[in-house]
């Protein structure tokens, strides 16, 4: 019996003519900074070599990207996209091109200049988030493989406090997010509450969540939250508590995965330029271990070309098995298997 559903059909044709990326990814951060997160999808990788994208290469970039896509974001594996030494004027020129921005660091980086930067010529949509994880230095320091007694913690809250303060007095649009990942070490009442007393006068909204696991991964770490009972009672104490903060929670548990999918349909509306120049279908794997399945390097051919290139149509019809991935970050697999039950684990090519 022939099988047609209008719904799927509608949005094979819509993935199948993208013209451009609903979201393209900067990692332009040369590391992290002396940060070593035993949680990040980076960790133990080693990041492409060769030499750095320079300004003049950025500024072409963001020239041919003007007007064609509808959001950048400046992220990282393994590296914060604060964390080179032409960040200003990649966010400046980027702006000036009328791009929307997102940004997920960890803050440290974040000077004045930057954050008045960021609160000028606010697109709809821009946002940061800040990436914190602890209520405390000591915990701070543990969770993100910082010296001990550095004083870190103390540098984050001043540059989100600043960040925020100059939101205000611009009246800017940008959006401020803080987010902690919840582990066996700081998720107590007490660590928690005093999270929300320290960022929630500084923010917009603050997030907790438990730390994603790749798609497929052998072993939890023991660090991690065996249960995520206790931290909703949690979550819902500190929402009835502090009313008026707009307190956020991702409630999902890791037997929410499943490697189920044969295809990455995602990589139909991302592309991700890692600090070498490097495209790549997905931001989780800008390493030197998955640059086979690069779709090819911005300093050899201008961006247009590579997404419209053969090899990147190869990729997309290629099975996750032979790609070699299947590390999705929670919001990629959750829409990999919702595309995956519409089009019945079937390529749409």
């Amino acid at each position: 019996m022939f099988d047609y559903n209008y719904f799927r059909d509608f949005i094979a044709k819509l993935m199948k003519t993208s013209p451009a990326p609903l979201q393209l990814e900067l990692q332009p951060g040369e590391g992290c900074g002396g940060y070593n997160c035993g949680f990040c999808y980076g960790y133990n990788q080693r990041l492409t070599s060769g030499k750095d994208l320079s300004l003049k290469d950025y500024y072409a970039l963001l020239d041919d990207l003007k007007g064609r896509v509808g959001l950048i974001t400046m992220a990282g594996i393994k590296s914060d996209p604060l964390n080179n030494k032409n960040t200003y004027q990649i966010i400046k020129r980027l702006k000036e091109n009328g791009l929307r921005l997102g940004i997920h660091t960890k803050g440290f980086l974040l000077n004045k200049h930057l954050a008045d930067l960021l609160n000028t010529n606010t697109a709809y949509g821009d946002f940061i988030t800040i990436s914190v994880d602890a209520s405390d230095s000591a915990v701070y320091n543990s969770l993100h493989g910082l010296p001990k007694g550095g004083r870190f913690f103390g540098r984050v809250i001043e540059n989100v406090k600043y960040l925020y303060a100059r939101k205000k007095k611009a009246r800017s649009g940008l959006n401020v997010n803080v987010s902690y990942l919840l582990f066996k070490q700081n998720s107590s009442m007490e660590q928690m509450e005093r999270f929300v007393r320290i960022f929630g006068e500084a923010c917009d909204t603050i997030r907790f969540s438990p730390p994603q696991l790749p798609n497929k991964v052998d072993s939890r770490p023991d660090y991690y939250l065996d249960s995520l009972t206790q931290v909703r009672k949690t979550v819902n104490h500190l929402r009835r508590k502090y009313h008026d903060k707009k307190i956020v929670f991702l409630d999902i548990e890791d037997s929410s995965h499943t490697t189920d999918f044969k295809y990455c349909y995602m990589q139909r509306f991302l592309a991700v330029i890692d600090s070498r120049g490097w495209v790549y279908p997905c931001p989780q794997i800008t390493t030197e271990k998955f640059k086979p399945i690069a779709y090819g390097n911005i300093r050899n051919k201008g961006f247009w070309e590579i997404w419209d290139s053969k090899r990147r149509k190869r990729t997309l019809d290629m099975e996750v098995e032979r790609l070699g991935c299947r590390i999705c970050d929670r919001k990629d697999e959750a829409l990999n298997m919702e595309f995956g039950r519409i089009f019945k684990n079937e390529r749409i090519s």
